[in-house]
This record gives C-alpha cells, structure tokens and sequence, in this order.
C-alpha cells in the first residue's frame, strides 16, 4: 500500500537563466509533493521547464542558471534538509546527490563516458558512496546489471557503451542510478529515444524496481501514454508553471485546465478510423524572454477572459486531491473568482 508521508517538498521555487539576451525564467513559483512509494509524472510540452526542475532537485542547474527563491526540503533517513541552502558542489549535497536521490538522464550516451566499461562507472558510485573493495564492488555491480535485465552480465560489465544496443545503455544508466539504492529517483524523459517495443519494457523495470526497491519516483515526460501507464499522480506544466496536478486517473479521465484538455484531445485514439483531422492547441508557446502579464496559456485559451490577462492564477484546490491554475476553471468548479481563495502552499 502506497504510504502518503512526503518525501520531498518543493515550495514556491523559481529557477532563472540570466543571459545577455534577456532573463529566462525556467521555473516558476513551482510546489510540489513527492510521497513515499509514489511515482509522480510530470508532462508538458518541450521547453516547459520539466527538466530545469529535475537539475535543481539535485542541484546541478547549469550555469548561468540560478534558484532565486524557494524551498527543496528532503525527508530522508536523516533531520529533513533544505536542498537549496545547501552549497552545490560541497560534501553535503555529494552525500545525498547519487546516494539517496539519483538522476536518470534522457539521452545514455550523454550519461555514460565512451572512455570506461560501464561496469567501471556503475562501480564508482558505490567505491564514493559506501568504501567497497573493488571485488565488492564488481560482484555488486554483476548483480545490479542482472537486477536491470542485462543478459549475461559477466560479459557486459567489461563492455563499453558503444558495444550495447540503446536499450542495454538505457538498463546500464538505470543500473548506475539505482545502484546504491536511493530512496528517490528522478528519471528525466529515459524512454524518448528508444522503439515503442524497448519503451514498454523499461517502463515495466521501472514498475518492478519501485516494488522491489521501494523507491519514489519522479517521472518527467512530453508523452501522456508514458505517464498514464507509469505515474500515480501527475504534475502538469507550462511555461514553467505547474497548472493541474490530481491522481493519474482523473487528470487523463476528467482533465480540468484548457491546455492538459488540449493535450488529451491532440492524441491520437487507438482504432479510431475517422478521417477528422486531431485537434490541436493554437497558437505558440511564450517566448521565453517575453515576461507576461496574467495567465501565460491564455493566448491560446479557448475559454479565456479578459480578467485573464490582469493577474497569474495560482494553483489552488478545487475538488478533493485535484488542483487547477485557471480562474475561468475555479469559478466553475467553486463558485468564487479564483486569485485569493485555497491556493496550494
């Protein structure tokens, strides 16, 4: 049964890029839950922020990145910890970065160095984390590179990422996160690039590693198939934003804000033989570098007002587990106006 005592909190964060060009904010005013044993989805479109949130989790936002305000606060095995007070490339964060949250990569060969075996760099984490020998640490490694699925491990361990198929580097990459057993894992879009056959079989390791494990998980993706198979909650984002979050099953059945609407109804039904062309969102997501008053979706709203366009809705309850960023939605759902009521802490 899954436990809802949190894990992981995240208050109020926001994650700007200051470049020459203008201000980028990547991440905006973001609170989220991650509970023990859950698997939250985060899903929005490309360049919404999804993956600029999973860096400052683990506190590796690439320069000329910064946390500009907020809270990470991790519930783990020790006092709960502010990750954001914590300085990015000290011995603290080294203690939990790897350890007790790990990071799976969308692309494993970004992930992996063509200069080592991979059992070579699964095995470093464990020589940083936990001072094995190296006999240790290689019989640990064969067994995790099994616990992964990676036919004859004996043999793979020696191997270099470019001798295995992209689903054997995607299991590798998988195998160095999980390797020391952290309570969390965020996995950042790991089955983009793989064929849909090498997908449904790394999205079940991923269920199986969760039950055996009992890990949470954080999974980040642009595919609304791939999150509704895997997730148990899931996190909506826009232009940095998160604008629904609910359990999986009611945001894919009753989706309440107009763009996760506008998702669901832009893919394609199974067995559907109609010629209609699929729906599609108008228009194009903000620039990045334009700062926009009011609600940043509602160019593109087909329900939006004028009111709209004076202030940000906050993400605030609406129903029992559900919560929406969208005014027009709350005063439906509420019967109030939306910006000062019940917004999500």
């Amino acid at each position: 049964m899954n436990d809802r005592s949190t894990l992981l909190e995240i208050r109020n964060l926001d994650v700007s890029f200051f470049l020459d060009e203008g201000t980028v904010e990547a991440v905006q005013d973001v609170s989220l839950e991650i509970y023990h044993h859950y698997t939250l989805g985060i899903v929005g479109e490309s360049g919404c922020g999804k993956s600029v949130l999973s860096q400052a989790i683990m506190r590796i936002v690439p320069p000329p990145g910064k946390i500009c305000a907020g809270q990470i606060i991790f519930h783990g095995d020790s006092a709960p910890t502010d990750l954001v007070t914590l300085d990015g490339k000290g011995k603290s964060i080294r203690k939990i970065r790897g350890k007790e949250i790990a990071l799976i990569l969308q692309e494993p060969m970004a992930a992996l160095s063509p200069l080592y075996t991979i059992g070579n760099q699964i095995r470093d984490a464990l020589v940083q984390h936990h001072k094995l020998s190296g006999r240790e640490a290689r019989e640990r490694v064969l067994d995790i590179l099994s616990e992964v699925g990676i036919p004859k491990p004996e043999v793979r361990i020696d191997q270099y990422p470019f001798e295995l198929s992209g689903g054997l580097r995607q299991r590798a990459v998988i195998a160095m996160a999980i390797v020391c057993r952290p309570q969390l894992l965020i996995a950042d879009e790991p089955t983009t690039a793989l064929d849909v056959t090498i997908q449904a079989q790394i999205l079940s390791l991923f269920k199986r590693l969760k039950e055996t494990l009992n890990i949470s998980i954080i999974f980040i993706s642009h595919d609304l198939a791939v999150i509704s198979e895997i997730a148990d909650e899931v996190a909506v984002m826009y232009n940095g934003r998160i604008v629904e979050q609910g359990p999986a099953d009611k945001v894919f059945s009753e989706p309440l804000h107009p763009y996760t609407v506008g998702l669901i109804e832009s893919v394609p039904k199974l067995g559907d033989a109609s010629k209609e062309r699929l729906s599609a969102i108008k228009g194009n997501v903000p620039d990045p570098f334009m700062r926009m008053k009011g609600c940043s979706f509602h160019p593109r709203c087909p329900i939006g007002r004028d009111d709209c366009t004076m202030e940000n809705p906050k993400l605030t309850n609406v129903l029992p587990e559900r919560a929406v960023a969208c005014f027009v939605v709350e005063q439906e759902m509420t019967g109030t106006a939306g910006p000062q009521q019940n917004a999500v802490e």
